[in-house]
């Protein structure tokens, strides 16, 4: 039987396989299988024996053969009686004919994921171009069972060699910023570069508007000639006028907000003539620039400043949108993977490290947003809503669930609930006793930490399965956006006039999203505030002079150093109230 050798690029996995019979069916490891070594090589630079050892053991259930392949030289052995560029040869059980090959051991994968992004680049973009000294953006399609893959693409071994650098997730900032930042800032011209002689099309109108009005986020929306220079801070909108422009901004949902703002890197939208770097890599489809800075790594402000308003950008241009990202860390892309591919059909841009000189006829800077954790549909196109954003997610993680169980379903069945029970501030110090009370009327009980971790669609999928979801003001309410319609959300209120901010954050996005909403406010005896203060102190007399002195002071008091010891008795009367809403 003849062989034929053909490489397979698994997506964001980075691992290249070779079959080694043309007759037998495609065999791919998974995300799942390779997760272990993946997420390490994510967190933090390891070396090659680790990788190996996690790989060793992720490919459990296959019999794994070693080939020795010529090393490099100056390359020296691993410590796990590995060398440097062995090859691993992993073949299943039941078919031993189906041999693959993984090309390149672990440790000289390394430098494909030092990087996430800037090592894909490698392998999304095609050598082809119509253009002499071009290259045409890549696409992705769809397999056999409607899953994106990554189109077959020649490998090159040219990558960059840097080391990974990870980022811990910021504390739970749920509150809002009141701060505005108006007007347009105006700055210098750009420095011209060599000229460019590949005009663009006659029939796309020259277009820049900004908009910094908004008290939310500042937006520019460019058409015509555009071009993004990566490895810069500019966005070029070629005139052949005499207009000499420059906006300055930073393209986040926070506006105001000098803590994010210091995460976010200033972009420079400019007017500029005919003398620009010439393009590198041509877009058919439209931009959206952004930043990935920010609060971004706390759920609350994943989904408030970022996924939410990436929504509203692309999801009425059906996949046909380029995201370009600055401030971006790649194991954050990877957290929410199935969102970014769900909205575009195209390998995300990493604007800091890509040294491409990337050309479109429409961009957008900037992502627009309306509310924390929510849509307003009559500013929305196509009048989206947070019913829409919904059902979208449901979608793009495969939630099996747009319906709370109904009396019948329930016959025989518990009502599920999640109790998000955080482990360090706003913690609930009788918890044994709230499942206690759960359990006795009724409920399965689920408790977690509301902590999605790495793996936000595992536990997008627990939260589906519930009816009720039970939490302290928190970021890890934010899950409410996995429930299935009717479900119900109870958010327990710390001590502090915080009811505005509990109903700003949570109460009106879970209406929003047509959940039943059940809000309940600690009295001063279930707070452990009370045992920091005397009962005349102005905590517990004047809360909101605290708000008054500032977010810091307030969060301080109210937020990091307090924790919940609900009154069962009263708050029986809560859960009654939840379970009667699945009964109806």
């Amino acid at each position: 039987m003849s062989k034929q050798h053909r490489s397979i690029l698994l997506p964001f996995d980075g691992f290249l396989l070779r079959e080694k019979d043309k007759d037998t069916p495609d065999y791919l490891l998974s995300s799942t299988n390779l997760s272990a070594c993946f997420t390490s090589l994510l967190a933090r630079p390891v070396h090659g024996t680790s990788c190996n050892r996690q790989l060793s053991g992720s490919l459990g259930g296959q019999k794994i053969r070693r080939k020795q392949i010529p090393t490099e030289r100056g390359r020296r052995r691993g410590g796990d009686q590995r060398r440097d560029g062995e090859q691993i040869e992993a073949v299943p059980k039941r078919r031993p004919d189906a041999a693959i090959q993984i090309r390149y051991a672990c440790s000289r994968m390394l430098r494909y994921f030092h990087d996430l992004h800037t090592d894909l680049q490698a392998f999304y973009f095609s050598q082809s171009s119509d253009v002499e000294g071009e290259k045409v953006a890549p696409t992705l399609r769809d397999d056999d069972q409607a899953s994106k893959q990554l189109d077959l693409l020649p490998v090159t071994e040219k990558n960059e060699e840097e080391n990974l650098q990870g980022k811990e997730d910021d504390e739970a900032l749920e509150s809002t910023s009141e701060a505005e930042e108006g007007g347009a800032k105006n700055g210098g011209n750009s420095d011209q570069d060599e000229a460019h002689t590949h005009e663009i099309k006659s029939n796309v109108e020259k277009k820049l508007s900004c908009e910094f009005s908004d008290p939310r986020v500042d937006v520019c929306e460019l058409s015509g000639d555009i071009r993004i220079p990566g490895n810069s801070s500019d966005v070029l909108f070629v005139d052949s006028g005499e207009r000499n422009e420059a906006f300055r901004f930073r393209p986040y949902a926070r506006k105001g907000d000098a803590a994010a703002f210091s995460r976010v890197r200033e972009l420079t939208v400019k007017a500029v003539d005919v003398s620009a770097p010439q393009c590198t890599v041509r877009h058919a489809a439209p931009a959206v620039v952004f930043s990935a800075g920010g609060y971004t790594g706390n759920l609350f402000h994943d989904f408030t400043d970022v996924l939410i308003p990436l929504f509203l950008a692309a999801r009425q241009l059906d996949g046909e949108v380029q995201f370009v990202v600055s401030d971006m860390n790649p194991w954050w892309v990877y957290r929410y993977l199935p969102v970014f591919q769900k909205l575009s059909k195209f390998p995300v841009i990493d604007y800091d490290k890509n040294k491409e000189v990337h050309c479109f006829s429409k961009v957008v800077v900037g992502l627009r947003s309306h509310k924390e954790l929510s849509i307003d549909p009559a500013r929305a196109p196509n009048g989206y809503s947070m019913v829409d954003f919904a059902k979208f997610l449901r979608e793009a993680f495969s939630l099996e669930r747009d319906a709370i169980s109904n009396i019948e379903d329930l016959a025989g069945k518990k009502p599920r609930i999640l109790i998000v029970a955080r482990k360090q501030s706003r913690a609930f110090t009788n918890l044994h006793e709230i499942t206690q009370l759960a359990d006795q009327l009724g409920f399965e009980i689920i408790v977690n930490d509301g902590d999605v971790g790495s793996d936000v669609g595992q536990f997008a999928k627990l939260v589906n399965s519930v009816d009720v979801m039970l939490g302290v003001h928190g970021s890890g309410l934010t899950n409410l956006v996995f429930l299935p319609p009717n479900a119900t959300v109870i958010q327990v209120v710390p001590w502090g006039g915080l009811e505005w901010m509990a109903m700003l954050d949570f109460g009106e996005p879970a209406k929003d999203m047509k959940l039943n909403y059940v809000q309940y406010s600690i009295a001063i005896e279930e707070s452990s505030l009370i045992e920091q203060y005397p009962r005349d102190h102005p905590v517990f007399k004047d809360p909101m002079s605290f708000h008054q002195r500032g977010h810091p002071v307030m969060r301080s008091t109210f937020m990091d150093n307090q924790n919940v010891k609900l009154d069962i008795k009263k708050f029986k009367n809560t859960l009654w109230k939840a379970l009667e809403l699945i009964i109806q």
